[in-house]
């Protein structure tokens, strides 16, 4: 023992010279400390080997648990409520587990267990606290008690043992190495061709141990044991190469009409690589839809397999390896590309987090009044001229297509129309915050971009059309979004455009938040995207031949702008023509599913529409004029609108929320519908607020605090200038053309330069275009993130900001001319100054310098 061999050092003489006696003391210590942790470590290990020899469970419920009783107290804190109120909808003696109602850091949990303790709850309560030990948190469980006077508090305690004897079943139990020895033993001697694995799963399903595994290589096995488990399939279990060459199965009509399927041309759909001829042809959006369009062929009453059991079906995505020895390789069907994504930093990213927290925790407090809304465009689906389709989704996802099969597509860049798919998804609030907030009914609508492109009026009035659609009546509406130009909170324009929401819905609080910059991957409808661009995968779309005139006219616009301008009258015939596209993007939409829960489509919204919706803004303040452009140093203009934004509005950076006063008299917003007592307990959400460790109140706090946007980090008069990286090189007109590359960001729709110090072989342009269509590109991130070959190390791209304008080289290089503040395709309008389009025309003009 290492610590014996140092106390025999002490035994030396040396230690009485001067040199050493100031730290023999210490040293002395030192000893005394170790052999401390010696004798406590095997202390330790002699009592978890008699465990493991232990016949019975060694942890025993009334050895580890003890009782609190809680007095009733007539106020109960606003801490304190969520819980008493749960409880207070449970009969006497029905008991609670609150574990996961409690904070998780340990010290808060304890403090908050002390404080219900010592504060009381509405009602004559006991709270039980287990242990159940193996590195696992305290358990609570609560429970009402009926309140009889002149009982002697400890017979509740006696009348709660059979609560506890009902919440025993529920609680962890972590049997011993010689108890499950014992079974091993016995059944493996009677099948001893069962392996240890399947035993022990056996034994932990059937007896309820919840122990570990005693290695990591047996924590990886169970793992592997439980998902083949969860497949339900009992052949799985073992081996499935069984299955291989069996001809004989109860689903051989099912296989047949598979096969039949596959053989069919069901529909064109496109990869997004650019070069080359590479073409697939695409069978199902996904393995249910497959599923699904098989079943609808065959004869009733034929027996269908399980998803799990027709996925090992398929032809394996990798022939060599492992896990191909699982798949049959009946069908020469196989997945497709994924995406990756390639995002940057905000210093505002923990704080709009948040924000949305704080959103989602009011909601649930809120859960039977209100709904809560997530908002978003996916990117633009491009448009083939006619007979010439193309792909509707620019970047991959895996689709189902033959193995040995292409499919065609037209290039992305020789397009002229476009459609935006708008998504709305009305989210099933959960009771804890913990919950999933990915469930709901989700609504796409499809918009034309040349004449029903997106704004604040429209996207809100088509929200407002899908809450009518559903008889929505309740009086909270919570909305969150990404926070891109047609949802920045900043904007008048965007902030009016909500008022007119509010207004027109009657509510009595609307509260909107969006996400931090670079971050919009947090907003629910996300996830929805790639349902959506799983569909999309799928087909190839071409808008539907004209008169000749019409053509002939779209042929000579070059731009977003010429067909504005070129088309203007012939808005019915732009419609007719791109009908067909609509109704086949609708008609797959409907067969996406969230949970099993189809999708809904809903029609854009037309200028009639969006003139209604206007209408309430105009009899708020008969002074503001529908179309104009709004500023915030031209609103002063509106009296009433001003009137509105202070006496109901709070703004911020990351939310915007509109409340009632509740004053039955006031003349500027109407009397609240919810009863007095309910709307008392609105108010506007707080902004966040940090505390001493750096983390910010949590809501239940924060809620009843007066704060300020004062600690968002980027808040201030004059945004500090970061310091950015430079490109290694002077960049010049030729090194635009040395890369003749550019990245759109996914956040801004800002168009970015790539440049390069020298001139790039076709070769490598194309397979660094290949790498950045299936990235997903934000203001702010370098190339050298992606960690690409070396051949690629004189490639650059400028550090920006969504922020930052469009680079001055972009027109030098005579690009498509774009305003140089949001991208919009905008022709030169003044000489000697850089395109601005009229949403952009309040800011300051860019000159061109001479020369260029």
């Amino acid at each position: 023992m290492f610590a014996t061999d140092l106390s025999v050092i002490l035994l030396e003489c040396y230690w009485e010279r001067n040199c050493w006696r100031d730290i023999k003391q210490q040293f002395s210590d030192l000893v005394e400390s170790l052999a401390s942790y010696s004798d406590y470590l095997i202390d330790k290990n002699k009592k978890i080997k008699a465990n493991h020899r232990s016949p019975t469970p060694v942890r025993d419920l009334p050895e580890h648990m003890h009782m609190k009783l809680i007095e009733p107290t007539e106020e109960v804190a606003t801490s304190l409520q969520p819980i008493d109120e749960l409880l207070k909808s449970l009969a006497v003696y029905q008991y609670l587990s609150i574990t996961h109602l409690l904070p998780l850091n340990s010290l808060r949990k304890n403090r908050f267990l002390n404080f219900m303790i010592s504060s009381g709850l509405s009602s004559l309560s006991m709270l039980l606290i287990y242990n159940p030990g193996g590195g696992i948190c305290n358990l609570q469980f609560l429970w009402r008690l009926p309140q009889e006077s002149g009982i002697d508090r400890n017979v509740y305690f006696e009348r709660s043992q059979s609560v506890v004897e009902r919440i025993k079943p529920e609680l962890p139990v972590f049997h011993s190495r010689a108890m499950r020895r014992a079974m091993y033993d016995k059944f493996g001697r009677i099948s001893p061709n069962v392996k240890p694995h399947i035993l022990r799963y056996f034994y932990k399903e059937l007896t309820g141990d919840d122990s570990a595994s005693s290695t990591t290589e047996e924590a990886e096995l169970d793992k592997r044991i439980q998902e083949l488990v969860d497949m339900e399939d009992p052949d799985i279990l073992t081996d499935l190469r069984c299955h291989n060459g069996n001809k004989e199965s109860q689903f051989n009509v099912f296989w047949d009409y598979c096969e039949r399927f596959l053989n069919e041309n069901v529909s064109v759909a496109v990869d997004d690589r650019r070069h080359g001829q590479i073409t697939h042809l695409a069978r199902a959006i996904s393995l249910r839809d497959f599923r699904d369009q098989v079943k609808s062929l065959c004869p009733e009453n034929t027996p269908i397999p399980s998803l799990e059991w027709l996925r090992l079906q398929f032809w394996p995505k990798t022939a060599a390896a492992r896990s191909s020895l699982h798949y049959t390789g009946k069908f020469k069907v196989k997945f497709m590309v994924q995406q990756r994504q390639w995002r940057h930093d905000h210093p505002d990213q923990h704080y709009a987090a948040a924000c949305y927290r704080y959103m989602r925790e009011y909601s649930i407090t809120l859960r039977d009044i209100c709904a809560f809304v997530s908002l978003d465009d996916k990117h633009k689906v491009k448009i083939g001229e006619p007979n010439y389709p193309v792909a509707a989704a620019e970047r991959g996802k895996r689709v189902i297509v033959r193995s040995d099969e292409v499919l065609s597509v037209g290039d992305h860049d020789f397009t002229k129309f476009s459609l935006v798919p708008s998504v709305i998804f009305i989210l099933n609030i959960p009771e804890q915050i913990s919950d999933s907030w990915y469930s709901g009914s989700v609504y796409v609508g499809v918009k034309d971009l040349i004449f029903e492109p997106s704004s604040p009026f429209r996207h809100h009035t088509e929200l407002f059309s899908v809450l009518k659609q559903i008889s929505f009546d309740k009086p909270v509406l919570f909305v969150y979004s990404d926070g891109g130009p047609d949802h920045r909170l900043t904007y008048l324009s965007v902030q009016l455009s909500l008022i007119a929401l509010f207004l027109n819905l009657d509510l009595d609080y609307l509260c909107v938040g969006r996400t931090a910059p670079y971050h919009s991957w947090r907003n629910p409808v996300e996830r929805i995207m790639s349902i959506i661009n799983l569909g999309l995968q799928c087909v190839g779309l071409a808008r539907s031949k004209m008169s000749d005139e019409f053509e002939k006219e779209v042929s000579k616009c070059s731009s977003l702008t010429d067909l504005r301008q070129r088309l203007f009258e012939r808005k019915e015939d732009v419609k007719q023509s791109l009908s067909p596209v609509k109704s086949t993007l609708h008609s797959l939409f409907t067969r996406l599913m969230l949970h099993d829960e189809a999708f809904q489509v809903y029609e854009s919204a037309s200028e009639r529409e969006i003139s209604e919706f206007w209408t309430c803004l105009f009899a708020l303040d008969s002074t503001i004029e529908e179309g104009s452009i709004f500023r915030k140093e031209t609103i002063n203009q509106h009296p009433s609108i001003c009137d509105f934004l202070r006496h109901c509005c709070q703004a911020s950076h990351y939310t915007f929320d509109i409340l009632k006063c509740g004053n039955l008299e006031c003349t500027i917003c109407k009397p609240p519908r919810l009863p007095r007592a309910t709307f008392n307990d609105l108010k506007h959400i707080p902004h966040p607020t940090p505390m001493d460790d750096d983390h910010y109140y949590p809501f239940s706090e924060a809620f009843n605090m007066v704060t300020t946007e004062e600690h968002r980090p980027t808040f201030k008069s004059l945004k500090q200038i970061k310091k950015k990286h430079k490109l290694h090189f002077y960049a010049t007109i030729q090194h635009v053309k040395n890369a003749n590359l550019m990245v759109q960001c996914s956040e801004c729709n800002m168009w970015r330069l790539v440049f390069s110090r020298y001139k790039m072989s076709s070769a490598d342009r194309a397979n660094l275009e290949l790498i950045l269509n299936e990235n997903d590109y934000s203001c702010g991130a370098a190339l050298s993130d992606l960690e690409l070959p070396e051949v690629y190390k004189n490639v650059e791209i400028r550090d920006h900001d969504c922020n930052d304008p469009i680079e001055r080289l972009y027109y030098s290089a005579k690009n498509t001319p774009i305003c140089v503040y949001c991208a919009t395709e905008q022709p030169f309008t003044k000489e000697n100054e850089y395109p601005m389009c009229d949403n952009c025309s309040h800011k300051p003009a860019i000159l061109v310098k001479a020369g260029r």
